[in-house]
């Protein structure tokens, strides 16, 4: 395969779990000052297992996919942080002069883009779009300039069924048949999961990528049930 270095099976368990800690934490916290509570349950599989596991996360971070995110606000950061110790190769855009916050991981692509729909035309063949910028025209004018590129594995929008509703109404009207705006995914986040801190759209939009790449790159399932 091509791509990226290589992780060991090691190292990546320790991105995974990592990360699940990552998100989990501030969810924790949320749930807590609100009374509720979160439930880690650990399941113990045997040695053969394990290295079924190894191998499987090992095909699914092998290769990284371009992902580029329009947008800074709070939902963007978290995002960001999400998705770093993942197989992606971020580019994060926004309009505003210094709203990028210190000390970012090199390996995180920081573009100040006055006209951010003109960015678009940049992202390579097969990147993931996730636009989120603080201003309703930017997003429409990124989604209007992303439905026209038919090499995009992903475009997701911020937002509400209404938001959906309204954009589609719009884009429409520049020409956009039903079948292109069907790309148009929206709200994003895997299903289930309602809530609206950062943190929380973060873990779910970035399992929502992660379920998207693997069918992308062909990953069979999970090979072992770890729920118990």
């Amino acid at each position: 395969m091509s791509g990226g270095p290589k992780t060991s099976s090691t190292s990546a368990w320790t991105v995974l779990f990592l990360w699940i800690l990552s998100l989990t934490i501030p969810a924790v916290r949320l749930l807590s000052d609100g009374g509720g509570s979160v439930v880690l349950r650990f399941t113990e599989v045997g040695a053969s297992n394990v290295g079924l596991l190894d191998e499987w996360f090992q095909q699914l971070m092998d290769e990284t996919i371009p992902l580029w995110l329009f947008g800074a606000g709070h939902v963007g950061r978290a995002v960001v942080k999400a998705m770093t110790p993942l197989p992606f190769r971020l580019t994060w855009i926004d309009s505003r002069a210094s709203i990028f916050p210190n000390g970012m991981e090199p390996e995180v692509e920081t573009v100040r883009a006055c006209v951010p729909y003109l960015e678009v035309s940049r992202a390579p063949a097969g990147a993931m779009l996730l636009v989120m910028t603080h201003s309703h025209a930017q997003d429409f004018d990124i989604v209007d300039s992303a439905l026209k590129r038919a090499d995009l594995s992903f475009i997701g929008l911020i937002g509400s069924a209404t938001k959906r509703t309204r954009f589609r109404t719009r884009l429409q009207a520049r020409g956009h048949s039903h079948q292109t705006m069907s790309r148009l995914i929206c709200p994003i986040g895997i299903a289930g999961i309602a809530g609206k801190e950062p943190e929380i759209i973060a873990a779910s939009v970035a399992a929502q990528l992660l379920q998207l790449r693997a069918a992308m790159k062909g990953v069979a399932p999970m090979p072992v049930s770890l729920t118990g």
